[in-house]
């Protein structure tokens, strides 16, 4: 309490805004999550590393979200600060070359590229997350991904207290991978994205297909993290085993695989981290029975 309390007056010596006890359920599209001790969400790369800075000095263990769309909060909450990332949302285009702070929401950033008749990064138009978020998981669909279009980032690197430039050679992209996801010292700031002229008309007509695309096959009707589980190298998608096992449908607690997308897990009302993970652990368990291998979570599980 004691710590809790000279984090405070840190943060308010510093000029941070935060929220104290903040349900972690209203920042994440799975709807699930207790309480934070500290909520920030700072406005620019300056105020981020404040607020990194901050935590550290003071022994305040901290988490990094954008959007939450890929994340699986404890229903404990979380001891420490929760560090959200949308209020960074700075973005310009100079030529093919589009530039953004890392809390830019995928579908604005997308429909900006749209506007300027760039093309390259359409194929996100219906990713619910962050661009920090989906440079960190490598995200794509329709056969192309952030690693095809990311020219260079800046980070802020936790550990040396100094930001960073790197360049796509150094971020070592793979499967909905990436540094990230092995560095969390790095925490992304900005990324430059390297598209191409386009036809305007043409890239809104595929974002509506897109759109119609997910509409049909994904339950975006319903609280969820998106896609569970990764797609290993040589196997099939992992929602194609889980469907041919028969899990569509299947429940525990309020937490059930998807009657319209074997690869999503959703909230049926009041599904609880543990309703996930079991659920989770039940289809490793039937994957690895019938077909050698256990499939690895791509959401982000947060403990207590």
């Amino acid at each position: 309490m004691h710590t809790d309390l000279q984090f405070e007056k840190a943060l308010e010596k510093g000029g941070i805004s935060f929220l104290k006890n903040e349900k972690l359920g209203a920042h994440s599209t799975f709807r699930i999550g207790g309480e934070a001790d500290f909520f920030l969400g700072p406005s620019g790369p300056e105020e981020l590393g404040t607020c990194v800075r901050l935590c550290l000095q003071n022994g305040i263990r901290f988490w990094i979200v954008g959007n939450g769309s890929n994340t699986l909060f404890s229903d404990k909450g979380f001891r420490g600060a929760v560090i959200e990332m949308k209020h960074m949302s700075r973005l310009e285009i100079r030529g093919t070359e589009l530039t953004a702070q890392a809390g830019v929401m995928m579908p604005v950033l997308c429909e900006k590229a749209r506007r300027a008749s760039l093309d390259g990064v359409n194929f996100a138009t219906g990713i619910p997350g962050t661009l920090g978020g989906a440079v960190a998981m490598n995200s794509g669909c329709y056969g192309q991904c952030m690693a095809d279009i990311v020219k260079c980032v800046t980070v802020f690197d936790s550990e040396e207290g100094v930001f960073r430039s790197l360049e796509r050679k150094d971020l070592s992209f793979g499967t909905r991978d990436s540094v990230f996801l092995h560095r969390p010292s790095w925490i992304l700031c900005e990324a430059t994205l390297e598209l191409a002229k386009g036809c305007r008309e043409d890239l809104y007509a595929q974002a509506e297909e897109f759109r119609q695309k997910r509409s049909s096959t994904q339950p975006l009707d319903k609280p969820s993290a998106g896609s569970v589980f990764k797609r290993a190298e040589g196997q099939e998608p992992v929602s194609k085993l889980v469907d041919l096992l028969g899990f569509k449908g299947a429940r525990i607690g309020d937490a059930a695989v998807s009657e319209k997308h074997a690869g999503f897990i959703v909230n049926e009302g009041k599904a609880t981290q543990e309703d996930v993970l079991a659920l989770v652990r039940k289809i490793q368990q039937a994957v690895s029975d019938a077909y050698g291998f256990i499939p690895e979570p791509e959401i982000r599980i947060v403990g207590e």
